[in-house]
């Protein structure tokens, strides 16, 4: 399911929002300026709990990365 989500948003936070939220509300946020400034990317998220996820994920991908090295 990810994977279908980095297809059809290839932006990876926005993706990970999809997975998160779902595609329906994903693809209804970018269509609006308040989200989104240019249709690919969230510049705000209104769930919170979307919110709060993509920042978990991003900061254990961080710790990951360094840990790999």
């Amino acid at each position: 399911y990810l994977s279908r989500m980095l297809n059809k948003f290839p932006n990876p936070e926005t993706a990970l929002a999809a997975y998160n939220a779902g595609e329906g509300n994903v693809s209804s946020w970018l269509k609006k300026p308040q989200y989104s400034k240019d249709g690919k990317t969230l510049d705000n998220i209104p769930f919170q709990e979307t919110s709060d996820y993509i920042k978990k994920i991003n900061k254990n991908y961080k710790i990951y990365k360094i840990r790999a090295r």
